[in-house]
């Protein structure tokens, strides 16, 4: 008996004619964490939350591609964008300088940065000191090494 590949490349083939017996395992359940499970919490008034090994809560959704669960934190939605989808508006502390500055109305935000009132780079772009770094200048050149 020869395969459909003989017209195609002139070599015939022998199919398998053998049979193959299954074998059947028992499974048994166990109630027992493995590393990288989730674990399943109810939050009261607000359905069901996802505990993850890092401690982050996500929470099942149906409103997202292929049902991704949205993960739960501190941040407030103050408004929505409809730019390729809904996008959210974060609520943030940071205060706000002008927005009149930098092309597209960017804000520019309030620093406690010391700035060099002599020099200034084009654009009136400011100088800040190399001293005033977070982290310390020799952690911060440890990442270029």
């Amino acid at each position: 008996m020869t395969s459909e590949n003989e017209g195609a490349n002139g070599q015939a083939e022998a199919k398998s004619t053998s049979t193959t017996k299954g074998t059947t395992r028992k499974t048994t359940t166990s109630r027992r964490q493995t590393k990288g499970s989730l674990v399943k919490a109810q939050e009261p008034g607000n359905g069901e939350v996802f505990v993850l090994d890092d401690n982050t809560r996500i929470a099942p959704t149906d409103s997202l591609p292929n049902h991704r669960p949205i993960a739960l934190s501190d941040f407030t939605v103050v408004g929505s964008l409809n730019m390729a989808g809904d996008r959210p508006i974060m609520a943030d502390t940071v205060e706000v300088f002008t927005t009149d500055l930098l092309p597209g109305h960017r804000p520019v935000a309030v620093s406690t940065l010391p700035i060099s009132e002599l020099d200034f780079l084009p654009g009136n772009r400011p100088i800040a000191p190399n001293d005033v770094v977070d982290p310390p200048p020799s952690i911060l050149m440890g990442y270029l090494d």
